[in-house]
């Protein structure tokens, strides 16, 4: 039988074995990401028709246990937390009820958010709402970033929070001649542009600073995500609206076949692992699937491959590849792209496939 050899160009992050089949991949597996432009452009609108929007989560770090859970008014939507707890007992929840917002856009770079809220209820007038940006998590998830805090009194502040946790409050505006009365709506504002931040309350400037002024107390972080804080009080949101860019990444990924199955391609569990098998050959990986057709197990033999890639928008991704035996001309290979897994192990994704006789 003659070899074959099939050229892909698809976005990728799995590999998929089929059923009853060898498949050889030769010379080189070679996804490479490419940036159309620097920035790629980002606008986003929050919808509250149903309450909590799908793209904004609890913080599990934050206090979970005294923040109620989100409800909807009239379109708008409410947070609410409260505790007795002493202040300086609330650093390590981040002093309250904190959601990661807007996470449907990820890492954004300058920006201009808008919020528009009211303060219905709060402990005193020192109770506020803040809005973190570029926010990043470590790895045991602890978030650190930028802050604009508003209070009810009417005072705000700029700060730097370290994922330790910790707050650090710079250029206090003691008051800003607008306090929340329970009633009026009142817009915050903050725009990046480079290094520099600037926050509005109701197109009054409050503040601007340099990210590169604070890197004795943070590492200037380019971009990141978004997230709110409520401080012992209930808001109702009205309206939030991000503008602005998102750096686009380049990555150029050349898969290593010289001891056989790369470092970074793993068999993922939920496929048929029981009946997979890969092996070096020629320059390349021997990839096998034996076994019964189990739609609980992917149908066949399931790589997670190039793990170590972060995830992208654009690729072209080409292999080299040659089915060397299989059980009939219906088998086949594919490739699984855009792949997003579940707590429990699952995985979505859209895919690619071809066969031996030739359909795809």
């Amino acid at each position: 039988m003659s070899k074959k050899f099939i050229s892909l160009t698809k976005i990728v992050l799995s590999f998929l074995t089929v059923v009853c089949l060898t498949l050889s991949v030769y010379g080189f597996f070679k996804p490479t990401a490419k940036a159309l432009a620097e920035t790629s452009p980002v606008s986003y609108t929050a919808d509250f028709t149903n309450g909590l929007p799908y793209d904004w989560t609890s913080y599990n770090r934050s206090d979970v246990a005294n923040t109620d859970a989100p409800t909807n008014s009239n379109d708008n939507l409410v947070l609410k937390h409260g505790t007795t707890t002493a202040d300086s007992e609330m650093v390590s929840l981040y002093y309250g009820g904190v959601y990661k917002i807007a996470q449907s856009i990820g890492d954004v770079s300058d920006f201009t958010l808008t919020v528009t809220y009211r303060v219905t209820n709060s402990r005193d007038t020192n109770r506020w709402l803040g809005i973190m940006y570029h926010t990043q998590e470590t790895t045991d998830g602890k978030l650190s970033g930028y802050l604009m805090n508003y209070r009810v009194s009417g005072k705000s502040a700029a700060s730097i929070i370290q994922n330790t946790p910790k707050f650090n409050d710079f250029n206090v505006v003691d008051s800003t001649g607008i306090a929340h009365d329970g009633n009026a709506f009142v817009t915050l504002k903050i725009t990046v542009d480079g290094n520099t931040a600037t926050h509005y309350i109701n197109d009054q400037l409050i503040t601007s600073y340099n990210f590169s002024s604070k890197t004795d107390l943070l590492d200037v972080q380019k971009e990141g995500g978004f997230a709110l804080i409520v401080n012992n009080s209930t808001v109702e949101i009205k309206g939030l609206t991000i503008e602005g860019a998102r750096n686009t990444k380049t990555t150029s990924y050349v898969a290593n076949f010289t001891n056989g199955l790369p470092s970074d391609w793993a068999k993922n569990q939920k496929g048929a692992t029981s009946e997979m098998s890969a092996e070096k050959v020629n320059g390349g990986v021997k990839l096998t699937h034996s076994g019964s057709q189990d739609a609980t197990t992917y149908f066949g033999g399931f790589y997670d491959i190039a793990t170590g890639l972060d995830n992208a928008t654009n690729f072209t991704l080409e292999a080299k590849v040659s089915m060397t035996s299989y059980e009939n001309a219906t088998r086949w290979f594919g490739i699984a792209y855009r792949k997003q897994q579940t707590s429990d192990g699952y995985s979505s994704f859209y895919l690619m496939n071809y066969r031996q006789n030739g359909k795809t």
